[in-house]
Parts: structure tokens; sequence; C-alpha cells
């Protein structure tokens, strides 16, 4: 849909993808991610190390910012370090990975 002025919206785009999709398909359009620049301008993602567990500080939602939001500080505070919360629209899928064909010959022969 393109509007009076020959622009498209982003509004106009999400009725049309409303339109085109079934209900509950999600595609991720953006991220927010907090990073944290060192002192040469290195930038890295804000990550949480739990044990086996690690998570970078990034969503797809801005309803999950104020929680992650909170886990930044926290990481300024412990690191005397600036954080900054970068905002990424451009999508583009570099690769898709699916199961390899040797696996699915070995489930047929193995009747799994």
């Amino acid at each position: 849909m393109i509007g009076e002025d020959g622009v498209v919206t982003a509004e106009q785009e999400q009725e049309k993808e409303k339109e085109t999709k079934p209900e509950g398909v999600f595609a991720i359009k953006e991220l927010y991610v907090y990073v944290q620049k060192d002192p040469s301008g290195k930038e890295s993602v804000v990550t949480i190390i739990d044990d086996n567990l690690i998570m970078p500080c990034l969503t797809a939602s801005k309803n999950s910012l104020p929680k992650l939001r909170k886990i930044a500080q926290a990481h300024a505070d412990k690191t005397h370090s600036k954080v900054a919360l970068l905002h990424f629209t451009n999508r583009e899928e570099v690769e898709v990975i699916e199961e390899l064909l040797v696996k699915k010959v070995d489930k047929m022969m193995l009747g799994r």
C-alpha cells in the first residue's frame, strides 16, 4: 500500500503483513542490543554469564527493554563503563542451516 504522498508507512506495511501471514506467525524485524564500549572504542554485546548459560542482552520486543535496561545498568555500574542501547532495523537473512541429509539417512536406516 502506498500513501497519498507515494510513501509506504510502517503501519501500512504491518497491515499488509497481517493480510498475507497466517495468525501467530512472527518475523523478527528489528533488534535492540545493549553494547559496552571500552576505552579503545571496541564494542561488545553486554552478556549475562551464569553457570553454563550465556545470554546476550538483546531483544526484538520493546516491552522487554525495561528489564534489560536494569541488567545493562548493573553492568555499567560493575564495569565502570558506558553502555549504549542500539536499534537495528535492517534484516538480511545470511544463511539457513538445515538438518544434514546424512543424519536423515541414518535415522531411516536405524528406524528412528
